[in-house]
């Protein structure tokens, strides 16, 4: 029902933090952010596992 995500610790819970970001501000802001940190951001190729 996707009401959690989880991450692996260190610089991985940045990937968590940008899916967020896309999420509910936009692919452009969490681009926005990603720049500033130095990280290259394209939620479609994000390794992921989704659990139903």
């Amino acid at each position: 029902d996707g009401k959690y995500i989880t991450s692996a610790g260190g610089a991985r819970s940045f990937e968590a933090a940008l899916y967020l970001c896309e999420f509910l501000y936009g692919k452009e802001i969490a681009r926005s952010l990603a720049k500033g940190l130095v990280i290259e951001w394209e939620l479609e190729q994000l390794p992921h596992l989704i659990l139903q």
